[in-house]
């Protein structure tokens, strides 16, 4: 689709600070967060703050795309940015 290139681009920003992103049906999943400890302690604040980076990121690579919601751990390790088409 027209977002794979700055999706693709938005998973190596996530892989090169820590995340270990792929993509999902969804958006991006990342299966490791950097800041997990403190995430536990104020997810709001710190998913809050990633929620706005990863927002940031889509805009700045002009996606075709932005965030819907960041879901923190879907499962046992897991967040995933859920992503929407825009129409351009």
């Amino acid at each position: 689709g027209p977002a794979d290139e700055p999706v693709a681009r938005l998973v190596g920003m996530l892989e090169a600070r820590g995340f270990e992103p792929e993509r999902s049906p969804e958006g991006v999943a990342m299966s490791r967060c950097p800041f997990r400890e403190l995430a536990e302690e104020h997810p709001r604040v710190v998913c809050g703050f990633h929620a706005g980076l990863l927002s940031g990121a889509l805009e700045e690579l002009e996606a075709p795309c932005e965030l819907v919601e960041l879901r923190p751990w879907v499962d046992a390790d897991r967040c995933v940015a859920a992503l929407r088409s825009v129409a351009g």
